[in-house]
């Protein structure tokens, strides 16, 4: 939700960065957008109906104007889409009232997400479900503690208990959430090198 006396910048997503990456910012950006807004960008055939006025957010992390992370979640803080596909519904949901959060130029954030913009029938635009899940149990590498505590709180907890040897229905019961929700969470982990999987899984 959006703090008391911030106001918002009536801008498409596209126009927030190139300000932003112009001044090479270093930031939190944040726009609430509607479940039924939400929907009709990713592609849902029902709307939500009624959820006019039930707030989803979509979040983004700005190192140096470079996007470093990028998520889209419901009102209990589930992870709805990361990264590219994130982007993409941001993308969608056209003009939104962002907010911009400066952040310390010293945090450590994730490395950049690769340039370039959605396009439709990418890997990105489709439902994490249909993306193939990876292999578990996977581990920590060296860098998994580099800018920890700017992860959102979902990410950083599946990273704090990933320890090579609990599986996906562990983590699942642990998490409380659903093994797409899992594998979408871990293959941002895996793209900001933070965590890696057995290279030949049985």
């Amino acid at each position: 939700m959006e703090r008391q006396g911030e106001q918002g910048t009536l801008l498409t997503l596209d126009m927030v960065l190139l300000v932003l990456r112009a001044n090479r910012q270093t930031c939190q950006v944040r726009a609430e957008v509607s479940l039924a807004q939400l929907a009709t960008a990713m592609g849902k055939r029902k709307a939500e109906r009624g959820k006019e006025h039930v707030m989803g957010l979509i979040e983004l992390r700005l190192q140096d104007g470079q996007v470093a992370t990028a998520f889209v979640y419901d009102p209990a803080g589930q992870t709805l889409a990361a990264g590219e596909s994130a982007l993409g519904v941001a993308r969608r949901c056209g003009v939104l009232s962002w907010i911009v959060r400066p952040l310390p130029s010293t945090d450590k954030l994730p490395a950049p997400l690769p340039p370039g913009e959605p396009r439709e029938g990418r890997k990105e635009e489709q439902s994490f479900s249909s993306q193939r899940p990876p292999a578990f149990p996977p581990r920590r590498t060296n860098l998994a503690y580099n800018g920890i505590d700017t992860l959102p709180r979902k990410h950083r907890q599946v990273l704090l208990l990933i320890d090579g040897k609990r599986g996906m229905d562990e983590l699942c019961r642990i998490l409380n959430c659903t093994p797409d929700q899992l594998n979408a969470i871990c293959e941002d982990l895996r793209a900001w090198q933070l965590i890696k999987f057995p290279q030949n899984p049985r």
